[in-house]
Parts: C-alpha cells; sequence; structure tokens
C-alpha cells in the first residue's frame, strides 16, 4: 500500500467564532466535562463508569474478573482482562457494554494499547507470555515470551516498543512492536509491577512493590540510571502529559509519592485511601486519580498542590484495582456513534494539540473535520491512506473526522 505524507494547515474559519461561548458552557469550569473513568472492580465483577465532571458513577458494566484496563486515544474502546477467565474484555464506551471477549493466555494482568489503536498488549503472569491482539479483527496473532511472571505494561508514544515488567524475574523485557520480538532484557530491582513511558518517550518509570523504589529506564542506552526509594510496597503509577511528575501508589502506606521527574526525587507524600492501586491522569495533566481497593473509592489529587481533593464512593463496586489507564474521553448526548468499519482509520494523538495525524487501512478519498456544532473546520478530497493536518487553530473542544462519508473518529483538541 502507498504511503504518503500529506501536510495540511486549517485556516481559521469565521464559524469557528461561535465556538469559544458554546464551549465555555460545556467545558464549565473544568475540562474533566469530556472525561469518564473506567473502574475495575475485582470482588464484584464489574466495571464503574465515572464521570469526572460530578465525580460520579454514572454507569456500571458487568465483567467478569476485571482487573487492569486500557483505554484507546479515540475515546471508542476500553479494554479489561479478566483474570480468572484468560480473556480480554472489549467495552464500547458509547454503550458502555462489553462488545466482545477475546481469549488469550492465563491469568492476564496488565494491558496496554498502541497509540494508533491498532494492537493491544497482554501481559499473561502464569504462561510468561504477552498476547498480541489485533484490534480490527478482535484476535491473537502473536505470542511473546518474556520474563517470569508479567505484570504491567506500557507502550512507548511513537508506538515503537513495549516495555513488561516481569515481577518474578526482576527484569524489564523491551518489545520491538515492528516484529513483535523481544530486543532487549533490562535487570531492574525486586518484583517490578508498575510501568510507565515519559510523553516524550526517554524514559520509562517503574514501581517495585518489594523493595520500596521506582527504577527509571534511560530508552536510548536500555540501562537503569536512577533508583528512587519510595513508600512501601509501591504498586499503580502514572506520569503528567507535561512528563514533569509521577505519581506512585504505596498500598501499604496508603499514600501516593509525588516524584520530579528532572531531579528524580520524591517532592511530596499524600494521604491516600485505603490499599491504593491503579492511577491516571486527566488528559490535561490537572487531575491524578487513584483507586483504593480496600477503601472502595477513588481519590482526585490537584497536580497544582498535590493534595485530595475529591473522594468519590464506588457503592457498586468492590475491590476497585484499575491497574493501568483508565480514563476515557467522553461522547456527549447527541453526537454521532463512533463507527469501526471493516477498513479501519486512526487518529492520533487524542488528544492533540498541534498535528493531528490521520492513518487508514484503505484510501482516504473524503476527509472532513467538523467541530461539535457540526460546523466544518477542514474539508479535502484529494487524500490518501496517511495525512498530517495542522490544527494549531482551532479552539479547544471536542470535533469529529469524518472519512469517507462513512467513518467517524472523535478527538479533543487542548
Amino acid at each position: 500500500m502507498k504511503h504518503t505524507n500529506v501536510y495540511y494547515t486549517i485556516s481559521v474559519n469565521p464559524v469557528k467564532s461561535l465556538l469559544p461561548l458554546f464551549l465555555a458552557l460545556l467545558f464549565a469550569g473544568s475540562p474533566l466535562s469530556a472525561q469518564t473513568a473506567y473502574i475495575t472492580n475485582m470482588a464484584t465483577n464489574n466495571v464503574s463508569v465515572i464521570s469526572l465532571s460530578t465525580n460520579t458513577v454514572i454507569h456500571n458494566i458487568p465483567c467478569v474478573g476485571a482487573f487492569a484496563v486500557a483505554t484507546s486515544q479515540d475515546g471508542g474502546r476500553v479494554y479489561v482482562t479478566n483474570l480468572g477467565g484468560n480473556f480480554v474484555s472489549v467495552i464500547n464506551t458509547v454503550t458502555d457494554s462489553v462488545l466482545v471477549t477475546v481469549g488469550v493466555g492465563h491469568q492476564p494482568y496488565g494491558i496496554c494499547v498502541t497509540n494508533d489503536g491498532a494492537k493491544i498488549y497482554v501481559a499473561n503472569m502464569a504462561d510468561t507470555t504477552v498476547s498480541v491482539i489485533n484490534t480490527i479483527t478482535n484476535a491473537v496473532v502473536q505470542t511473546i515470551h518474556v520474563g517470569k511472571s508479567p505484570y504491567g505494561i506500557c507502550v512507548s508514544p511513537d508506538g515503537s516498543r513495549v516495555y513488561v515488567a516481569n515481577s518474578l524475574a526482576n527484569t524489564v523485557s523491551v518489545i520491538n512492536t515492528l516484529a513483535d520480538t523481544v530486543l532487549t532484557t533490562i535487570s531492574v530491582g525486586i518484583q517490578p509491577t508498575g510501568i510507565v513511558v515519559s510523553p516524550d518517550g526517554s524514559m520509562v518509570f517503574v514501581s517495585h512493590t518489594q523493595d520500596r523504589s521506582v527504577r527509571v529506564i534511560n530508552t536510548t542506552t536500555n540501562v537503569v540510571t536512577d533508583n528512587i526509594a519510595v513508600g512501601a510496597f509501591p504498586y499503580g503509577i502514572t506520569i503528567t502529559p507535561d512528563g514533569s511528575k509521577v505519581y506512585v501508589a504505596n498500598q501499604v502506606d496508603n499514600t501516593v509519592n509525588v516524584i520530579n521527574t528532572t531531579t528524580k526525587a520524591v517532592i511530596s507524600t499524600i494521604p491516600v485511601g485505603v490499599s491504593p492501586a491503579g492511577m491516571s491522569a486527566s488528559f490535561d495533566g490537572s487531575k491524578v486519580y487513584v483507586a483504593n481497593i480496600n477503601g472502595c473509592s477513588v481519590n482526585e489529587i490537584s497536580t497544582a498542590i498535590d493534595t485530595v481533593t475529591a473522594t468519590i464512593s464506588i457503592a457498586t463496586g468492590s475491590s476497585p484495582n484499575a491497574f493501568g489507564t483508565f480514563i476515557s474521553s467522553h461522547i456527549p448526548t447527541g453526537i454521532p456513534s463512533l463507527a469501526y468499519p471493516a477498513v479501519v482509520t486512526s487518529v492520533y494523538p487524542n488528544p492533540a494539540t498541534d498535528v493531528l495525524n490521520i492513518f487508514s487501512t484503505g484510501t482516504i478519498t473524503k476527509l472532513r473535520i467538523t467541530n461539535i456544532l457540526g460546523q466544518i473546520v477542514f474539508a479535502n478530497n484529494t487524500l490518501d491512506s496517511q495525512v498530517k493536518v495542522d490544527i494549531s487553530a482551532l479552539h479547544r473542544g471536542i470535533y469529529f473526522v469524518e472519512i469517507n462519508g462513512t467513518e467517524i473518529r472523535k478527538f479533543l483538541k487542548y
């Protein structure tokens, strides 16, 4: 297939003059109005969907053995590992229901999805493998052997590498996603569990439950460069979108440590709920959320003051774990549903600031971008399968990419 890099610039359309007022109402008080959290509840076999604008549970999705979670960049899908059932549940975020389940290895723990939405990587603890799922066919297309008891897993921003924390091997496996083979193995601390890569792809941060540390890996040299002392049993870990801070949940201490990524030092310790586990940052980085397993709650942390600013009760769930990335973009009522036809188009990054990449497995003959009012802000009919669009002139808000008049993708502009 021919792939041509085509770059288009959006000029400011006069109809955009109506958009700031509408967005001021839509995002009143907080950009969190466009985001939801998908919290996996291990004991009650369900997923609680939380509106981050109201901090309330708005849906509950039955999901047997729900453990770890990953969200697609376009907001259309959420993927959940089912620990006892050895499968992954694919959730449609439009209907908040399980669309299909995909069988993987034994005891699937961590899960991540590539930024283009094409592949899912699942760490199978009992098998010492990683399953690779094609999101078009919802089938396993590759099984990769890694270190003993793989737990946490994450993908680099450019999608070229996947990093796997092998909890009983005390190593991190680096997977080349082009060939889906292990490129190298890095020795780290005792029982690596949570893992996250910096937004620029230069560093990987790994939490270690048995030696109270976070190791930092240089992704150019694949060498550990720093060893940061944190609280007891550090588990879930996340990083702010600007890459300035890492947050790690200490399950035994019931605290969250905040790490400055420049100095590699702990700059704050935040008391949270009982047995904090999974963590995720909001798209704009203003908030970080932590699920508390024994507290049946989620804490909202303000990253400006590093303090808990809200506690969200999960009355309909028990043992919320939410290990992984659990924040997704929300589709407001009345907005067209996302389409997933045989020819699949990826729109990334999402959220986007300056440039939007559009890649299709077919040929794009017609492309339109509209705002939430239905006004066209970009249109072109002479395209190829790979397009770059300059969106820097657009105002912040929700936009829709329409491909060939049949396929729709949603993205957030910040």
